[in-house]
Order: structure tokens, then C-alpha cells, then sequence
């Protein structure tokens, strides 16, 4: 029997077998938000993921803290809670912004030897094996200075649309077939000379509530490239902190981090 239930504002699915144990529909390890599968995971993989015992999990489920649902007398947990517990509550300091690129762009398949010595990169690739995904976009927050404004959504596509800017995050989605949409942008730009003239063109406003989000990197790591590699914009989507784009980032995320892991198997 095939039970629909719900959680984190997405739709799963959860199966009762004969013996009236509760199963989902595909293994819950690593699961996070595959569109129609689901957006659960059992206790076990939740605890796997916070560091936690499976026992602790429970009691954040019964008091409220983690979001779940019982299902034939066993907990499913919210993949969103999980993650967003895990988001805020990490121990982990963030990598530097030279790291954090190199991590992203390696997730992305896109070479990194401009970032990174040799042994460096075997580190890196070392520390990605090891590091959950939900920890990604922490340990990667430091990798540009973000200016959040607001302007008149008339002018947004004639931003995203101008020479030398990087579209990431909501800007993106339609470029990797990533099922969102929005009045949004979300950019990279080279420095804030450039912020500074954009200013001087169109009528931005910091303060309030933001649909424009330009991150300014230190260093420029885009080269001549209009669109931000996946990895980018799954954590910049993540950052946004909006509940379907931030399911859409890890679920994206996710899927980069088993690649890399299934490669790394096959060597």
C-alpha cells in the first residue's frame, strides 16, 4: 500500500509492506528533494546526517524541532528540516573563498589547477568525500561579498542581459532544466566599481526586501563565462532561503556530490 505524505511544503510517498513496515518508495539515504519521489528520510539516515543518535531524532521530532510524520507507527523526517537543522547548527568552519570556488567548481566538473597546487586538490577532493552535502553551502559561504537591492522588475532582464555579468541561483534555473521561476536575479559582478555604475543607470535601493542579489568574488574565478557552473548556482539557491529554491539547490547539490563519489568508486 502506497501512502501520500507531507512535509517541508513537498509532496513523498512512503510504503507499507505486508509486514507493516514502513518503506519509501526508493532508499532514503542521500535523499533530498527528488521532485515527485519525495522529501522524506527515515530516522536512521536523519541521524546519520545531523551526527546525532537515531534516539535524539525522535525526541526532536516529538517536541516540534524536526518536522516529520508518523507512517504506520514509524517516524518519516522532513529532508527540509533535517537540512535546515544541519545548515545552522554546523560545527565546521567555513572553507576560505580560494577553497570554497575550488569545491564548487570541482562539484561542477569544471578544472580548478588555477586555484589549487596538486596536493591541495587531493585534499580537497579528500574533504568532499568525507563532508555530508548538506554541509556544502556552509563550509562554502565565504566565497563572495553579497549585495542584496531591490529595483523595479521592469528593469531585471535588461540587468541579467548586460556584458561581463555571471547569472547564478533563480538566474540559472532554466539553464540546467531546474524547475523554478521568479521575478528574481541573483549575479555575479566583478567589483563593486561595477555595482557602483549599475547604481548610477537603474534605480537600486539596498534595505527592504531584495529581488536583485550580485555577489562580488575577490577574486574573479569566471574567466569569460556568462553562466555560473551547477554547483554555484545549487548554493547560491540555497542561500536564498526560500523554501522551493532552496529544496531545488540541495536536491541539485546532492546529485553533483553522488557523481563525484561514483567516479571517485570507479578510479
Amino acid at each position: 500500500m502506497v501512502l501520500p505524505v507531507w512535509g517541508g511544503g513537498l509532496v513523498g510517498q512512503a510504503q507499507i509492506d505486508a509486514a507493516g513496515r514502513t518503506q519509501l518508495i526508493l532508499s532514503a539515504t542521500d535523499m533530498w528533494y527528488n521532485g515527485d519521489v519525495g522529501d522524506f528520510m527515515s530516522v536512521v539516515d536523519a541521524a546519520k546526517e545531523l551526527k546525532i543518535h537515531p534516539n535524539r531524532v525522535r525526541q526532536l521530532l516529538a517536541s516540534g524541532s524536526l518536522a516529520g510524520r508518523l507512517v504506520g507507527g514509524r517516524w518519516l523526517v522532513s529532508a527540509n528540516s533535517v537540512w535546515s537543522r544541519g545548515h545552522t547548527e554546523l560545527p565546521l568552519a567555513p572553507y576560505s573563498e580560494r577553497t570554497a570556488w575550488a569545491t564548487l567548481f570541482a562539484l561542477s566538473g569544471e578544472p580548478v589547477g588555477i586555484l589549487l597546487s596538486r596536493s591541495e586538490r587531493a585534499r580537497m577532493f579528500s574533504r568532499i568525500l568525507s563532508v555530508p552535502s548538506i554541509r556544502i553551502a556552509h563550509l562554502c559561504r565565504r566565497r563572495a561579498t553579497v549585495h542584496a537591492l531591490s529595483c523595479s522588475a521592469k528593469f531585471i532582464p535588461e540587468i541579467v542581459g548586460l556584458p561581463g555579468v555571471v547569472r547564478s541561483g533563480i538566474s540559472a534555473v532554466s539553464d540546467y532544466d531546474i524547475d523554478l521561476g521568479g521575478a528574481e536575479a541573483d549575479l555575479y559582478m566583478r567589483g563593486t566599481s561595477d555595482i557602483d555604475q549599475l547604481k548610477s543607470i537603474y534605480p537600486l535601493y539596498e534595505g527592504g526586501k531584495s529581488n536583485l542579489v550580485i555577489r562580488v568574488p575577490s577574486r574573479w574565478v569566471f574567466g569569460d563565462k556568462l553562466l555560473a557552473p551547477l554547483a554555484v548556482v545549487a548554493v547560491d539557491l540555497i542561500d536564498s532561503g526560500e523554501p522551493r529554491s532552496v529544496a531545488q539547490g540541495a536536491s541539485a547539490l546532492l546529485n553533483l556530490v553522488r557523481e563525484m563519489k561514483l567516479g571517485a568508486m570507479g578510479r
